[in-house]
């Protein structure tokens, strides 16, 4: 009879424990998927302020508990429409970060998106051409290159502006395409420079060029983005890694 009460209060005393471990872990767990509601809010509240999109979405897919306090997390998918960066309106923006690792101080003290690791983003940024020609627009001083003006066509893109030749303002147009430079810069290349339908030699080229590229800035974006691939279509380009291969 004393053995049996005995493994009664061992049973009673396991169950206890058993049942006070799962409602500790399950409290544990509800804290932290409180406090990553509560990041990812503030991530999205940041995102809309700094790009100002016609709509956002953002999934949070998270791992282990202590990791997901400590602001790491498996992966973070990102999509914004209509979404600005440094003056440039973005038709259509995906951004998708492998394990990155958030630094949640200056996420709430300084409203600073900021990673502590860039393992691997792969994003892919979607610009139709009226949304380049205004940003070209505002940065003519930049680029020196008055009234500038593109064409976007599957197979080259054709720049049209005023500039400086031997102290004079010419109008020209140029044909070529965009290269990748140092996985971070976007320049134009010209295959051929015109001056009222006159070719130009080399030597203007090379000027023109030095004066007007980079065109896009990879830094401009968040995140780091290093670009692996350019697709041009009729009216849009399309700027990606990883997404796009």
């Amino acid at each position: 009879m004393p053995s049996r009460i005995v493994l009664f209060f061992i049973f009673v005393l396991f169950f206890s424990f058993n049942s006070f471990s799962q409602l500790q872990h399950q409290i544990y767990k509800d804290i932290v998927n409180n406090k990553s509601q509560k990041t990812f809010a503030l991530l999205k509240k940041i995102l809309i302020t700094n790009t100002n999109p016609d709509t956002i979405e953002i999934k949070v897919f998270t791992g282990k508990i202590s990791k997901t306090l400590g602001g790491e997390f498996e992966k973070v998918f990102i999509r914004l429409e209509n979404a600005e960066f440094k003056n440039l309106n973005v038709e259509s923006a995906v951004f998708i970060l492998y394990n990155p690792i958030i630094d949640l101080d200056k996420l709430w003290n300084n409203k600073q998106i900021v990673l502590k690791n860039n393992e691997k983003v792969d994003f892919s940024l979607t610009i139709n051409e009226k949304d380049l020609n205004d940003f070209l627009l505002k940065k003519k001083d930049d680029i020196n290159v008055d009234s500038p003006s593109v064409k976007l066509y599957k197979e080259k893109i054709s720049l049209t502006g005023k500039g400086k030749i031997l102290s004079f303002n010419v109008r020209f147009r140029a044909d070529g395409k965009f290269n990748i430079r140092e996985n971070h810069y976007i320049d134009f290349i010209p295959n051929n420079l015109k001056f009222n339908s006159i070719p130009l030699p080399k030597l203007f080229i090379r000027r023109l060029v030095k004066k007007i590229n980079p065109v896009l800035n990879m830094y401009d974006f968040p995140f780091n983005l290093r670009i692996e691939k350019i697709v041009l279509l009729d009216g849009k380009i399309i700027f990606s890694a990883g997404i796009m291969k």
